[in-house]
């Protein structure tokens, strides 16, 4: 028997660990594949980096990160790094939950 994850799996038994890798338990071990899709193989395909980021990524399911340019970041270089701008006219700035608000005297 295999064991994944608190689950017990007989010799011949497979399941899948996320949308990109299947598992068989062969012989009371895990033998587990990267299936053969181009979002599986190459995570960068879909570019999921915004703002001319870099993506960096090696097969598996969503096994990638991007590497943001200057003036941004997040996950996914979404969000700028510095929103507010150094002068606003009689208001001042804040960031909350990936919006900058503009609060007027």
């Amino acid at each position: 028997f295999c064991q994944w994850q608190e689950r017990s799996y007989a010799p011949g038994d497979s399941w899948s660990t996320d949308p990109c890798t299947t598992c068989t338990c062969k012989m009371g071990l895990s033998e587990c594949v990267t299936l053969e899709s181009i979002e599986c193989q190459d995570p960068c395909s879909n570019s999921p980096c915004f703002n001319g980021a870099t993506c960096i990524g090696s097969p598996g399911y969503l096994n990638y990160h991007c590497k943001c340019p200057p003036d941004w970041m997040g996950s996914k270089c979404h969000l700028p790094s510095h929103p507010c701008p150094t002068y606003t006219r009689n208001a001042t700035c804040a960031v909350n939950q990936q919006r900058t608000l503009y609060i007027y005297d």
